[in-house]
C-alpha cells in the first residue's frame, strides 16, 4: 500500500480506538490474571507467568512485525498476520470469558494457562503490524499532528486506569470478561470494517 496524500481517518479513528480496547485488555489482564490463577489454583506459578509475559512481549512484536513485512512485500496483501491475529485472539478471548464464567472442574481448569499464554502472544502478533500502517494513512507532513492525537488519547486513556480498575472491581471477574469482549469485537468489526481485512 503507498503512502496517501490525505489523512484517512476512518483508519486512524480505528488504529486509535483498537488501540484503547488493546488498553483496556491490558488493564484487566493485570487486574484479574492472579484472581483467576488462583481460582482455579495455580496461584504457585505466579511468578511463572510473569517470566514467560516478559519473555513474550520481548519477542513476540518484533517477530510478528518482520513475518508482516515479509508477507507484505511478497504478496502484496492486506498484512494476512493482521486478519488471522485478531481472528484467533477473538477465539482466544471467547474461550477464557466461558472458562471464567462457568469455572469448570477436571481436567478443565489446565485449559486455564494455556489459553492466557496464547491470549498473550496473539495480542502481540496482530497489535505490531497493525499499529505499523498508521503511516500507510497519514501524509508525512500531517504525521506529527496526527501522532501527537494518538499519543494524547492514548495518554488520557491510560490517566484513567484507576476508574477503569474501579469499574473493574464493580463488575466482578465474569461480568468484566463478558463486557470486554463485547468492547473488543465491537473494536474489532470497527477495525476489520475499516481496514476491509
Amino acid at each position: 500500500m503507498a503512502r496517501t496524500f490525505s489523512i484517512k481517518w476512518p483508519q486512524i479513528w480505528a488504529l486509535i480506538f483498537l488501540d484503547i480496547a488493546i488498553l483496556i485488555s491490558w488493564i484487566a489482564y493485570h487486574k484479574y490474571q492472579p484472581v483467576v490463577l488462583d481460582i482455579f489454583g495455580f496461584s504457585s506459578i505466579t511468578r511463572e507467568f510473569l517470566i514467560i509475559q516478559a519473555i513474550i512481549l520481548l519477542i513476540t512484536p518484533p517477530a510478528a512485525g518482520i513475518f508482516a513485512d515479509k508477507i507484505w512485500l511478497k504478496r502484496k496483501e492486506k498484512l494476512p498476520i493482521i486478519k488471522a491475529g485478531i481472528n484467533l485472539v477473538t477465539m482466544v478471548f471467547m474461550s477464557v470469558a466461558f472458562t471464567v464464567f462457568f469455572q469448570p472442574d477436571g481436567w478443565w481448569r489446565f485449559l486455564v494457562p494455556i489459553l492466557i499464554v496464547f491470549w498473550l502472544i496473539l495480542m502481540n502478533v496482530f497489535h505490531s503490524p497493525a499499529f505499523s500502517t498508521f503511516e500507510m494513512f497519514v501524509p508525512e507532513k500531517k504525521y506529527p499532528q496526527v501522532m501527537a492525537l494518538f499519543i494524547v488519547l492514548i495518554q488520557l486513556a491510560q490517566a484513567v486506569e484507576p476508574v477503569i480498575i474501579q469499574l473493574l472491581e464493580f463488575f466482578g471477574g465474569p461480568l468484566t470478561f463478558a463486557v470486554g469482549e463485547y468492547w473488543y469485537l465491537e473494536q474489532v468489526s470497527i477495525f476489520k470494517s475499516n481496514f476491509l481485512i
